[in-house]
């Protein structure tokens, strides 16, 4: 039975019409992949079961998704991954913990069974039935349809427990794949050389959801980025005009609904399609889906109801985006009445300042229309329609003062302007105004006699956990003679880790952690012990994991597992690659070590913090 979803623009503008979406089957299981290799044929992986691994199926719809049948089913207890099919006749399936690939060339009526016996297969990109790439933590080659593969990791330089994500064959030499090292980097490897060219998306923290290749030129990454106050999240899409070598965010947003869980961060764009290199979606958390009909120049928000799932992904089958969704509804749009006509030709631009000069990366709304400011200021809406317009200038963080992640650093004047559109437009211009303020952290380092410790390196981080450790290192100083330690010009509505770092001592508390509103934070204060035992003089010491590559348990070793050498450490966090915490563990007293059960955890590498050290682990 057909269904049809409305979906409802934020609030109630006369310029935008509503798209129309119509859902043609519930296949009442977690989609894992949506495929489209032509402009008819489409294909969805799901998992059913207990803990989504009792078994999988794909579903066909050779209508532009307009009707679905189920295809095959596996009962085989593998946990569904990815899936890439360059041709209606060609599937390959991948699964998490495992290095099997199911392989049909017969459009899905036989699958032959390949193990490549070199760890895990999570992602899966094939160009034809015969050349493609596997990868997780290193890259997987073949030609000759998994007959034979060959590898390629980057050199220890970029370290070897790197994710490869995001594949994509440009063609068939040609694999751009995102590796994380200090943000985002696209990977372009010629699979046949392995000569390779590594180019930076972005230099804050910055995570993928999916990249896109609309041609060898015109590419797409949407994501989400948490380097904001309080560790929150913004909707963020990358956009290159040449090849990946250069990218420019096209969309920065906050992101803040916590409709289904409100302890739980947002978590941005997951999915992103074009149709052509004009028009594409891009779809996320909670429901929410993003058009640009001008080449991802412009965004236009709508959300739909309540009842639509947090988790979608997104294809073009030809000309028709079809969406599958978290709760295994599958949808098409019948009518998208967003679409600029032949006579929609009108602009309206503007700039703006900061001072004398242009500010960049400001987002500007026409209704719920967004678009980003150039490197020099500069915005522009094209292909408007005749008709009234309000345009203003935003702020792209939280501006709720009583929102949890509250960042409002300026202000914008005039608050808008009201536009009633006849011909081509420009000048509206608007000015920024700083509401920042800066504030001095200080305190002091003293011994268990209360006598200030000179000479100790105290260092200033945002609070914020990134693959390489503890967080953002911004700077570090040493206290002086009297043991005071001071920071000065912070700027307020951000958090801070304070740790005072000296191999022979050590501090209680680990660390402050410091967010200024408004006023100075001087009253910090640091007690330093002397280590006494040869493990804790150590000038290596750190946390100690074994097994490490683990399976099921690992045991943890250290000596601030102890309560009695510090009682601040009460709990060891393990976090994931997206900084995102995946266990807790309490520590009981008088423990130096702690068996932690992590079997339940997929394949991949981890992080384990206690107080202020960290430690990677891998899991297999």
């Amino acid at each position: 039975m057909k269904r049809l979803l409305y979906i409802i623009i934020l609030i109630t503008l006369p310029m935008y019409s509503q798209n129309k979406w119509e859902m043609t089957r519930n296949v009442n299981s977690v989609p894992k992949k949506l495929e489209c290799p032509d402009s008819n044929n489409c294909f969805v992986t799901v998992q059913f079961g207990e803990n989504w691994t009792n078994y999988q199926a794909i579903y066909k719809s050779e209508d532009q998704g307009n009707s679905w049948y189920l295809l095959s089913k596996f009962e085989n207890n593998l946990y569904s991954s990815d899936m890439s099919c360059p041709d209606s006749s060609s599937i390959f399936l991948t699964f998490k913990y495992t290095d099997t690939i199911l392989k049909s060339t017969n459009s899905g009526q036989e699958f032959d069974i390949i193990n490549t016996a070199l760890g895990n297969n999570e992602y899966i990109s094939m160009y034809n039935h015969q050349i493609g790439v596997a990868t997780d933590d290193r890259v997987k080659i073949t030609k000759d349809g998994w007959e034979t593969y060959k590898t390629f990791r980057l050199d220890t330089s970029f370290g070897k427990l790197l994710s490869y994500r995001n594949p994509v064959m440009v063609n068939d030499s040609i694999l751009y794949v995102t590796v994380g090292k200090g943000g985002v980097n696209i990977l372009q490897l010629n699979i046949n050389t392995l000569e390779y060219s590594l180019y930076k998306v972005d230099v804050n923290s910055f995570y993928s959801g999916n990249l896109c290749k609309v041609t060898e030129k015109l590419f797409f990454i949407c994501g989400w980025s948490n380097d904001i106050a309080g560790g929150s999240c913004r909707d963020a899409i990358y956009k290159s005009t040449d090849g990946g070598k250069h990218w420019r965010r096209v969309l920065d947003l906050y992101s803040d609904d916590p409709k289904f869980n409100s302890r739980m961060s947002p978590f941005g764009l997951q999915s992103i399609a074009f149709k052509d290199s004009l028009i594409g979606i891009a779809v996320g958390q909670f429901g929410k889906i993003v058009y640009t009909y001008d080449g991802g120049e412009s965004w236009t928000y709508e959300k739909p109801d309540m009842d639509t799932p947090a988790t979608m992904m997104v294809r073009y089958a030809g000309s028709v985006p079809i969406i599958a969704t978290f709760f295994g509804h599958l949808f098409r749009m019948v009518e998208d009445n967003l679409a600029p006509g032949i006579e929609d030709i009108y602009t309206i631009s503007g700039r703006v300042w900061e001072g004398d000069k242009g500010q960049p990366n400001i987002p500007i709304f026409l209704g719920y229309r967004v678009t980003m400011t150039d490197a020099d200021g500069y915005y522009k809406f094209t292909r408007l329609k005749k008709g009234s317009y309000t345009v203003k200038a935003m702020n792209k963080y939280h501006d709720n003062p009583l929102s949890k992640f509250y960042y409002k650093p300026f202000d914008y004047t005039p608050l808008q302007y009201d536009i009633e559109l006849t011909h081509d437009t420009s000048g509206f211009d608007f000015n920024a105004t700083d509401l920042r303020t800066y504030h001095t952290i200080s305190g002091y380092v003293v011994d268990t006699d209360g006598k200030g410790m000179a000479d100790i390196d105290v260092r200033f981080a945002r609070s914020v956990l990134t693959p390489d450790g503890l967080g953002l290192a911004d700077t570090t100083t040493k206290t002086d003679i009297s043991g005071k330690f001071e920071f000065l010009n912070i700027e307020s509505y951000k958090t801070w880790d304070i740790t005072p770092v000296d191999d022979n001592f050590k501090f209680s508390p680990l660390k402050h952690t410091v967010r200024l509103i408004s006023n100075d934070s001087t009253d910090l204060k640091f007690t330093g012990t002397p280590t006494t035992s040869v493990w804790e003089s150590c000038k290596d010491s750190r946390i100690v994991v074994s097994p490490n590559p683990a399976s099921d348990f690992i045991t943890i070793s250290i000596p601030e597992i102890n309560h009695r050498v510090n009682p601040m450490v009460d709990k060891v966090q393990i976090f994931d690659m997206l900084g995102l915490e995946v266990l807790s563990v309490g520590i009981g007293l008088d423990l130096s070590t702690q068996k932690i059960d992590v079997s339940h955890l997929p394949a991949g590498v981890y992080f384990i913090r206690i107080g202020n050290m960290v430690e990677k682990f891998v899991k297999m």
